[in-house]
């Protein structure tokens, strides 16, 4: 580590709130876990060697604590000033407006032209569309979404010499195994949630299978050992994934099960009274599909009307085991979220910068892209606005000999879509001697021969040739610029999108350009609420007060709906305030919905219902007394 500050000071002073005093220390163990994904040096486990993906990578620490808001400026500047390569940021900022207004999003800009490669955390809003930030919408910032992991680290309960489940070890001071009599909690309280007092000893050194739900789960463990049990397996008793969970102050040694390895457990010992099992509490490697994307993982398209195609790659945030300063008795936890697949690829960026030191920021940046493997779902390929390029291939990115700007075409959004627009695709090599790339273009989304047509030229003529395929032989550091020709005769709604391939000669390797080009149908589908804000931005919420309520409605791909087709209609539920209607003179909120309502006559909270279609919500405000 070779910078640590922190902006707590700061942000205390402007009345925010915090865990800590001002210090570099990481309070709750997410900053712990980003940076040794990213650079932890390599260590023996009890699971065997666990690295970061730059070992001994130089850090700089900027911690911005839990209201990082105030110092978040201020750490950009510094992060600038100490010289950083690479700015990792695991930190979901959804700014609700236009990238005109939002001085987050020129900060960005500033970094970037200063030459530091920036990588943003996609955020975790998935599956739903249009639920990246403004920041992570940036054309020259890597944005990472998330994939699940192919394995998982964790423990396992094997009962009556049976095949070892899947479990999953919860933060209390577990012993390494554990070894009991099962029992059927059921036997004493048909819930089985352990969410009540048991008589003494009636659990006595027994391994108690739970269901999930009912209390917290540090009420469950003291109930079950006040009544003596051992140990507890909770089993959930719904679809879902287990996983590591906090138990409070809870002793109580426990697991976690899946809902079908649960019930497994329970007709076993239905069948076997005096059943015995055997937990190990951590170490053990488990496999899972690690086909698609994580369902939290935020997607595209941007909250811009014309703007790049987000995110631009995966990497693993998913089943992953990370190091954790708190809330682990082993200092490991298994974690899910964009945040830790994000430092994934920061510390791919910083392998390659230091493998490869006379590369630009593009070239870094369309290396770790476009060389991505392709990313599969159930229906395909899956949606560049969900996937990006793929998935990162570190391997794949050292070896690469083609540096493609941009490293994606978004053609934007809209109802409708004709004629023809022409994209420039610089195509540069990187080795020191002649290549031969083959470029195609590859539809997969929408009818190619009817809805969308691209073609591929190396020189700037008309009419455009029709060839969706071409060679191009480059000398050693040489660029040049193919004009991608692409022709919408009116689209259909859906998604059109594809990928520029270019594959070299002499490495086989193929590199991807994702394209896509989004035509909505201009029905509501989708409404997510972005709060309110007073007259001229201002947080003042008295009675009778106006203030803006701010929307965003969107059809079934995401994309915005036409203000004149939201068939808008709003209510007060209570607080005798009223609906004064869309406003549609707020531009400093970009393309977002306004409604403008007048607060009640009365201090408490005003509740006003809000139709766009045939979807509906309610929304509280609070007004609180003058001064």
């Amino acid at each position: 580590m070779i910078v640590a500050r922190s902006y707590l000071a700061i942000n205390i002073a402007l009345g925010g709130r915090e865990r800590g005093a001002d210090t570099i220390v990481d309070v709750d163990g997410h900053g712990t876990s980003v940076a040794a994904i990213a650079a932890g040096v390599a260590h023996q486990t009890s699971a065997g060697v666990v690295s970061g993906v730059a070992p001994k990578a130089w850090l700089g620490i900027y911690n911005l604590g839990d209201n990082g808001w105030p110092g978040w400026f201020q750490a950009l500047d510094d992060a600038l000033g100490d010289e950083m390569d690479i700015l990792n940021l695991s930190w979901f900022m959804r700014s609700p407006g236009n990238p005109a207004y939002d001085p987050t999003y020129k900060a960005i800009s500033r970094l970037t032209e200063e030459g530091m490669l920036l990588v943003m955390a996609a955020g975790n809003g998935g599956p739903a569309r249009r639920t990246l930030s403004t920041v992570a919408v940036h054309p020259h910032v890597i944005t990472v979404g998330a994939s699940p992991s192919s394995s998982v680290i964790g423990g396992s309960v094997a009962a009556g010499g049976g095949a070892p489940l899947e479990a999953f070890p919860m933060l209390t001071p577990n012993p390494v195994t554990l070894e009991g009599a099962l029992f059927d909690l059921r036997q004493l309280d048909a819930a089985a949630t352990a969410c009540r007092a048991y008589p003494a000893d009636s659990l006595r050194e027994r391994i108690v299978l739970t269901a999930n739900g009912g209390c917290p789960f540090e009420a469950k463990l003291n109930n079950l050992m006040a009544a003596g049990a051992r140990a507890m397996v909770l089993y959930l008793t719904a679809p879902g994934a287990a996983g590591r969970a906090t138990a409070g102050a809870a002793t109580l040694p426990a697991v976690m099960v899946n809902q079908p390895d649960g019930q497994a457990l329970l007709s076993r010992l239905s069948a076997q009274s005096d059943l015995r099992a055997v937990i190990v509490f951590d170490g053990v490697a488990h496999t899972r599909s690690a086909a698609g994307i994580s369902g939290f993982s935020s997607r595209g398209p941007t909250l811009v009307g014309v703007g790049p195609i987000k995110p631009d790659l995966l990497a693993v945030g998913q089943h992953f085991t990370a190091t954790r300063r708190t809330l682990a008795p082993n200092g490991y936890v298994n974690v899910n979220a964009t945040s830790f697949s994000t430092p994934m690829v920061s510390g791919a960026a910083a392998v390659l910068k230091a493998a490869r030191p006379s590369l630009t920021l593009h070239q870094l940046r369309s290396l770790l892209v476009n060389t991505a493997r392709v990313i599969s779902n159930d229906a395909g390929v899956a949606p560049v606005q969900e996937a990006g390029a793929g998935g990162l291939n570190l391997n794949a990115a050292l070896e690469g000999t083609v540096a493609l700007l941009p490293t994606s075409i978004g053609l934007g959004m809209g109802q409708i879509s004709t004629g023809w627009s022409v994209y420039p695709l610089q195509v540069t090599n990187l080795t020191d001697k002649p290549e031969t790339y083959r470029m195609e273009a590859v539809h997969f989304g929408g009818s190619a021969a009817r809805d969308m047509r691209v073609r591929l030229n190396p020189e700037w003529a008309w009419p455009f040739p029709n060839q969706t395929a071409i060679n191009v032989t480059l000398a050693a550091g040489q660029s040049r610029t193919i004009q991608v020709y692409i022709e919408g005769d009116n689209t259909e709604p859906g998604e059109h999108q594809g990928f520029i391939q270019v594959t070299g000669s002499q490495t086989g390797l193929t590199y991807n350009v994702p394209y896509w080009l989004g035509i909505g149908d201009n029905i509501p589908a989708t409404s997510r609420y972005f709060g309110w804000v007073g007259r001229n931005g201002s947080a003042e919420n008295f009675p009778n007060q106006e203030v803006f309520l701010r929307f965003e409605v969107g059809d079934r791909l995401g994309i915005q709906v036409a203000r004149d087709s939201l068939n808008f209609r709003g209510s007060v539920v209570s607080g005798g305030g009223e609906v004064l209607g869309l406003d549609n003179s707020v531009i400093e909120y970009g393309d977002h919905a306004v409604v403008r309502v007048r607060l009640g006559p009365q201090p408490g909270n005003n509740v006003y219902r809000i139709e766009w279609g045939r979807i509906s919500g309610t929304i509280g405000v609070p007004s609180v007394p003058r001064p």
